[in-house]
């Protein structure tokens, strides 16, 4: 069974980009109007095997504790926000959200507890990449091509490139949650088809700049600079990649003000007015309106997906604040919203543990992981798209892969820490002329899975 792991892996995360499944009907309102939700989704399928096939992978001594710490945080936060039920004022939003949010934390849980080897984070790591690879091409046709239609997908066909995710801002949060991620495989990871993986990124960077995202722009040019001088300080990189990653950011910027320099500066234009102008739709006015509403409701909030029933009914648009973390505030509670930043905390607790490793493959799988975190973190800020099934899943997985990787690691150090420990005792034992012990040590030893 052990050989088809790492299959489960790469569909794993491959189908967490497909946003579509079955729904079924969880409510009827008072006026006969059914609400459902995706009760099932393909990547249920090797999430739900891994979970019942694959054993939790061992915890290592060093942070074990706060592993169990991250794991009891999560489904605390799950159950705590189950208080929505009896609080919403839309028991079908809340039940539609729910859904969603359980996914979400058992996908937590899977990444950070089933990851165990080498081969499995590689494998999910591609995964995650062809999950890429699937938006990024259908947004870049978008913006160079055209309409895109595809059988059992609702795809929405604007002049901001969308994906099959539906909307132009949620789409660049998902493209900025894993660019980082392929630009780190593409460059500085050993892989076949070197080719493809640059084709990969190019096309991903391009999707990018086709969502006409502000701040998923802004987002990502600035997790990339702080983790690119992460780099240069512990030099990691050769003078030969050095020189590659200067001349390939030169040469996108470059290329960038020459081609759409004039679209660039246009989309920014109205930046200031939307945050702080008067209009009560600006960002400012939002977070001030879920102040109120937070008031008086600090302890669980107004029920997951309900916010909508106490904004302010003169807010234009979609009368959701843009900051993810007062909309967790306002509501799951303040209590919620704590656990959710100690659950970010300890993401990068985990990973700033690996950055100090002098292991390539490692390194960079948690540099990228990281990276695209910190731009989703930096997202949120301005952005109420956490919400969106597509984002929020990125968004836990992000959470996760940190502290999956850390054990993985762990774990192979341990490995290879047995392994030499055996050689060193059999190489004993046949200077004493215990031939026949060493033979059964090393039969017990491949018997054994903490020696193999």
């Amino acid at each position: 069974m052990k050989r088809y792991f790492p299959a489960l892996f790469i569909a794993l995360g491959m189908l967490m980009a497909i946003n579509q499944g079955v729904t079924l009907v969880l409510y009827v309102s008072e006026k006969g109007v059914p609400r459902g939700s995706d009760v099932f989704m393909p990547m249920d399928i090797p999430l739900y095997l891994l979970l019942l096939l694959k054993r939790s992978a061992p915890l290592p001594k060093k942070l074990g504790g706060s592993i169990y710490l991250a794991r009891s945080l999560a489904f605390i936060f799950l159950l705590f926000t189950l208080v929505g039920e009896f609080i919403a004022v839309d028991k079908g939003d809340f039940r539609f959200a729910y859904v969603h949010l359980i996914r979400a934390v058992l996908l937590y849980y899977c990444v950070m507890t089933r990851l165990a080897t080498r081969k499995e984070c590689r494998s999910f790591a591609v995964g995650l990449m062809m999950g890429l690879g699937f938006q990024a091409l259908i947004g870049f046709w978008q913006w160079q091509i055209g309409p895109v239609v595809l059988p059992f997908f609702q795809i929405s066909n604007y002049w901001r490139a969308e994906g099959t995710i539906g909307t132009a801002n949620a789409f660049g949060a998902f493209i900025i949650s894993l660019l980082p991620l392929a630009f780190r495989m593409s460059m500085f990871i050993h892989l076949k088809f070197k080719p493809a993986w640059w084709a990969l990124t190019v096309i991903s960077a391009g999707a990018l700049l086709a969502s006409f995202s502000r701040g998923s722009w802004v987002s990502f040019g600035i997790a990339m600079s702080l983790f690119a001088l992460v780099d240069f300080k512990k030099k990691v990189l050769t003078s030969k990649q050095t020189a590659l990653f200067i001349a390939v950011a030169l040469i996108g910027i470059v290329a960038l003000n020459v081609k759409y320099g004039d679209v660039i500066s246009h989309r920014f234009s109205g930046a200031e007015r939307s945050i702080s102008g008067r209009e009560k739709h600006s960002r400012v006015n939002l977070a001030k309106d879920a102040l109120r509403v937070i008031s008086g409701r600090e302890m669980f909030g107004v029920g997951l997906n309900n916010y909508r029933h106490y904004s302010d009914e003169q807010i234009a648009g979609t009368r959701i604040v843009h900051n993810a973390y007062l909309l967790i505030t306002a509501e799951q509670g303040v209590f919620a919203a704590v656990l959710y930043l100690l659950l970010i905390g300890l993401a990068f607790l985990f990973g700033y543990q690996l950055l100090q490793v002098r292991d390539p493959f490692y390194y960079h799988l948690t540099a990228g992981s990281l990276t695209g975190l910190l731009a989703l973190v930096m997202y949120n800020m301005g952005a109420p798209d956490y919400r969106l099934l597509p984002v929020l899943l990125q968004q836990w997985r992000a959470l996760a892969l940190p502290i999956g990787l850390y054990v993985a690691f762990h774990n192979e150090m341990h490995l290879l820490r047995n392994k030499r420990l055996l050689a060193e005792r059999i190489r004993t034992m046949k200077k004493d002329g215990q031939s026949g012990a060493t033979s059964g040590l090393a039969n017990t030893a491949r018997l054994r899975p903490g020696i193999q």
